[in-house]
């Protein structure tokens, strides 16, 4: 059997295990691990990703391979500058959630005759009804931050791949194992992040506030620059 298909497929699998680690994924999935709690759930918020990531690239690879579809560049960069949109709107989310946990409290005190507020921020304690997961909603949001992400960025190069292949077996075969690869890197790197997130929580409520409001800022840049890249080199009206 010629080795050179062989080493495609187990290319495409180390790809799909490197393609978790571009910027803007470890921003938007980091960003929603500072809201999860333990290595389990933190790992199901990257396999769910990671599906998510999949989905989109099978459909689009189904199409180039069943219909000989061309992708067109145009849609690459407008899935960019949603993805620039989505981490905006993810960091933003988060720095909201932050503050909002916060109560406002203020005591009018007097010194030396004169009076003046003193205005503090109490975390709103464990338990409460704010302090409630949804489960199925952070299941679902990376999974749609996934099939974004499937569209944009190096994932239409992916699909450029299966062109060169010599069937369209091997070309969904090669698919499969990239987002298998995905998949399982998305999940590890979510898993490892949860670890400074745990230590942070554990140092207290202050402590682990300021990892998310950082997490989210990162977001929040991150996505402010993608957006503005496009917008200024003209890639989303251009072309």
């Amino acid at each position: 059997m010629d080795a050179s298909p062989l080493a495609a497929l187990g290319l495409g699998f180390l790809l799909g295990l490197t393609h978790a680690l571009d910027g803007d994924h470890v921003a938007a999935v980091g960003t929603l691990v500072s809201e999860a709690a333990g290595f389990r759930r933190s790992s199901l918020l990257g396999a769910s990703w990671g599906v998510g990531h999949s989905a989109s690239l099978l459909v689009a690879g189904l199409l180039v391979l069943g219909l000989r579809f061309t992708l067109p560049p145009r849609l690459s960069t407008a899935a960019e500058f949603a993805v620039g949109l989505m981490l905006v709107g993810l960091g933003a989310r988060a720095i909201w959630k932050v503050l909002r946990e916060k109560r406002l409290h203020w005591h009018v005190h007097e010194h030396s005759g004169l009076r003046h507020l003193h205005v503090h921020a109490h975390a709103i304690p464990p338990g409460s009804s704010r302090d409630h997961a949804h489960s199925f909603h952070l299941q679902r949001r990376p999974f749609l931050v996934g099939c974004l992400h499937g569209l944009a960025g190096s994932g239409p190069l992916t699909l450029l791949v299966l062109s060169t292949l010599s069937s369209p077996l091997a070309g969904l075969a090669y698919l499969g194992l990239f987002s298998l690869g995905s998949i399982a890197g998305m999940s590890l790197l979510s898993g490892l992040l949860s670890f400074p997130v745990a230590y942070a929580r554990e140092r207290g409520a202050k402590f682990g506030g300021q990892v998310r409001l950082a997490a989210g800022a990162i977001s929040l840049v991150l996505g402010l620059a993608l957006a503005g890249e496009i917008l200024s080199g003209g890639g989303l009206l251009g072309q």
